[in-house]
């Protein structure tokens, strides 16, 4: 069983060339492009294995005196080529304004609700000029929900915990202002939920991927497990995957099923008030 703390240490996440990988290539080269000029030193916070910081430092290391990236994750940063300190977001071990540029991408979306207001106040600690922030777009967190079969816990299995629209992008920080926020990348598609589909979807009881880890029990499903503390029909529901949209699809896309279509993920640049 690997408990929660141990998530971001399986290494289906980070044993992976992001760049290959086309939606992931794009945000790369989206943010990418969307640094300043007059950028020198960028901090990734939440680097991950480093797609971001390893594509700068390949094409173009003359343009930036300082890449660094700060993660949690051990198995995660020995794929980043660049300076790099693990370590939590909460407690950067870097100085006031230190870097020009502080980076987050898909990384805010996951924190808790105590830690989540102090790392937005790190993030603008030790930028001097500018904030890019990257997360998915009105994502329809209840639509993601899994149930554990052993403890019945309903979570994201990618421990998304908070939902971002052009709205909540405008008010992120108190101490710097949007220069852009704007959605980019592939359509996604979002379920509306109403009484009906709701109902419908906390019936199926849908099986969690392979790599989630339930956060209160930390249980983990494995594809060829055939039981669990479900009852009988409950069990064969989760054995098929079911959702919602596995039921008569006809009627109840016709008459009940509704959806917001948008882009992936949406983007900020961010300025810090008072820096020249």
């Amino acid at each position: 069983m690997i408990q929660k703390n141990e998530y971001y240490e399986q290494k289906c996440f980070w044993d992976v060339d992001y760049f290959t990988l086309p939606e992931e290539k794009q945000k790369i080269l989206t943010v990418a492009a969307a640094i300043p000029e007059g950028v020198h030193s960028v901090l990734d916070a939440g680097c991950g294995n480093g797609s971001l910081l390893n594509f700068l430092a390949r094409n173009y290391s003359s343009s930036y005196r300082r890449l660094a990236g700060i993660d949690i994750s051990k198995e995660a940063l020995q794929h980043v080529t660049t300076e790099k300190y693990e370590g939590t977001l909460s407690a950067m071990p870097f100085r006031d304004n230190e870097f020009d540029l502080v980076v987050s991408t898909d990384v805010i979306e996951h924190l808790p609700y105590e830690e989540y207001p102090v790392v937005l106040q790190e993030i603008q600690r030790v930028t001097s000029r500018y904030l890019i922030i990257v997360v998915p777009h009105m994502e329809n967190l209840e639509a993601s929900l899994y149930c554990c079969p052993q403890c019945f816990c309903w979570y994201n299995a990618e421990y998304h915990v908070r939902a971002f629209t052009r709205d909540t992008m405008k008010t992120l920080f108190d101490q710097a202002v949007p220069e852009f926020i704007r959605p980019f990348g592939p359509e996604k598609r979002y379920p509306v939920f109403n009484d009906f589909t709701r109902l419908l979807h906390y019936r199926s009881h849908r099986y969690p991927p392979s790599y989630a880890v339930c956060p209160q029990c930390g249980y983990v499903h494995k594809e060829k497990e055939t039981t669990n503390s479900f009852s009988s029909s409950s069990h064969q529901e989760g054995k098929r995957n079911i959702n919602f949209l596995q039921f008569p699809k006809k009627i109840i896309k016709k008459i009940f099923y509704k959806e917001i279509r948008t882009e992936r993920w949406i983007m900020g640049l961010y300025k810090k008030m008072h820096s020249s």
